[in-house]
């Protein structure tokens, strides 16, 4: 497989999308994309092409990405259009987390999640529910729906960012209509280690206290080693923030006051044809922000969300053909958001939620190399992924009668003299789905090579849906530029998950 590393620039780049959607419906959705993207990079053809200096250029073709074919191949030989953003680039940028890191990136936008004090992604013109976030391969449980809150996931042990613009249904099952960010953490170091970061700013004169003191400040700090044969990396992040205010004659603030902390642990161990790996990772979210409620009350929101998430894969290499994978996934997630008025001695109408998520994934996937097809580059990669979701959700509110309507689960008696009004909201909804997929990769020629693929569900709730894709890469070498041509036809499909059906995004308190 030949690769090239370009020691001088790249020329331009330029990538035009047309999208025709299929009719939409509440419970299920589909779409058909075409895309098509053009890549001309420039090398030097005087230039030697030492492996030492290839660490300096600014960037590398070479690259191996896993997420377009879900296979490891040099970013310039994948049939899919795939963007990365490196480890270096990252840290040069001083990003605290996702949100930061995606800023730079062309075709990403980034808009505030309702209600929330995070961003989603909006990619190719979709929105949030359909644009798949994973780290390592594994989905995130959304804050609100199907919107994963980016500002969540912390740099630190980041070691590149993969976007693959286009449907990815084919691969990757719903959600990802719009594309799909892969989030790839560092691999626990062999050695022994560790950093330490520290970082902080003022909002100024926007500051609430007007005192000018650090009114944002980030710590982060992280250790490796190895010990007993396994290599193990423990890391810690913290993002804190003051609230702010734009309009200090207004009572409403814009900013929030609270932290965010991702903790991860990881323990992986490799052998010369099988690798295994252990990560447990915590998220926790302390929010508070000021808003005018219903009646036109002053009130706060405070929010808390933990959210603990265990996962383990592994890896076995049965020659130099077939590779097989296991991956197992655990995540819960619980969302607790109090509406209160700021005076503490009005109690009535505040409202207290807490919705209690679960997320279980397994899969296998089969990684096959025909070596005699392909001219060598030929390659076959099939699995099948099982899931399960919950979900369930309690209300309480205080009321001045202890009157209860049939949904009232139970009525208490507080010093004041009023009454909390404790609702099941959702008692408990369950969805599961299995599915299958087969992609593969076939060079028709040293130049063309055509990439077909097709996933398969079967909804618990939804029945069955399919969806195919093909990707064709054409490159060439037209005096001494290389370029790189693909175009890809995808069907895409979305099942709304629990929350998106089920879970009560009620802010009363802020009048609606």
């Amino acid at each position: 497989m030949s690769v090239c590393c370009l020691p001088v620039c790249r020329l331009s780049a330029c990538y035009l999308f047309a999208a025709w959607r299929l009719p939409l419906n509440l419970m299920l959705s589909s779409s058909l994309l075409l895309s098509f993207s053009l890549l001309l990079s420039v090398a030097a053809l005087m230039l030697p092409r030492a492996a030492s200096a290839t660490d300096a250029l600014p960037f590398n073709l070479s690259d191996v990405v896993v997420t377009a074919g879900r296979i490891e191949r040099p970013l310039a030989d994948t049939p899919v259009r795939t963007q990365l953003l490196d480890r270096a680039t990252i840290q040069k940028l001083h990003t605290r987390d996702l949100r930061d890191a995606l800023r730079i990136m062309p075709g990403v936008q980034l808009r505030e999640v309702h209600g929330k004090t995070g961003d989603q992604v909006y990619l190719q013109g979709f929105d949030g529910n359909r644009v798949l976030i994973l780290v390592d391969g594994l989905p995130i449980t959304a804050t609100s729906g199907s919107t994963v809150d980016v500002s969540q996931v912390s740099t630190l042990d980041i070691d590149h960012i993969e976007i693959v613009p286009g449907s990815g249904s084919s691969q990757y099952g719903s959600a990802a209509m719009g594309g799909v960010i892969n989030v790839i953490t560092r691999k626990a170091d062999s050695h022994q280690g560790g950093h330490i970061k520290f970082d902080s700013g003022t909002f100024g004169e926007r500051e609430l206290e007007q005192q000018y003191h650090p009114g944002q400040r980030h710590f982060s700090a992280d250790v490796y080693s190895r010990v007993a044969g396994f290599n193990w990396n423990a890391a810690l992040d913290v993002r804190q923030s003051d609230d702010f205010d734009l309009d200090k004659n207004s009572y409403p603030s814009n900013g929030y006051d609270g932290e965010k902390i991702n903790y991860s642990v990881s323990l992986t161990r490799d052998f010369s044809a099988s690798s295994y790996s252990l990560k447990a990772r915590r998220f926790v979210e302390d929010s508070a922000y000021r808003t005018i409620a219903n009646g036109g009350f002053n009130a706060q929101k405070f929010e808390l969300l933990e959210r603990n998430h265990l996962s383990s894969v592994n890896h076995w290499q049965l020659g130099e053909a077939h590779r097989f994978s296991a991956t197992l996934l655990y995540e819960q997630q619980q969302d607790v958001s109090d509406q209160l008025k700021n005076d503490r001695q009005i109690t009535l109408g505040n409202l207290y939620r807490d919705a209690l998520t679960h997320q279980r994934k397994a899969s296998l996937q089969w990684r096959w190399l025909p070596q005699q097809w392909g001219f060598g580059l030929a390659s076959v990669v099939t699995g099948i992924d099982w899931y399960q979701e919950d979900l369930t959700q309690k209300k309480a509110e205080i009321k001045l009668s202890a009157e209860a309507d049939s949904s009232v689960g139970s009525v208490e008696l507080l010093d004041d003299g009023s009454y909390r009004h404790t609702t099941t909201e959702v008692p408990f909804e369950q969805r599961r789905a299995v599915e299958g997929f087969i992609q593969s990769t076939l060079p028709l020629s040293p130049q063309l090579e055509l990439a077909p693929g097709i996933r398969w569900q079967t909804d618990s709730d939804f029945g069955y849906h399919s969806a195919p894709s093909i990707n064709l890469r054409y490159g060439l070498n037209i005096h001494h530029y290389d370029v790189q041509l693909r175009t890809g036809v995808a069907a895409g499909y979305r099942v709304p998950n629990l929350k998106e059906r089920f879970y009560v995004f009620d802010h009363s308190v802020n009048g609606y």
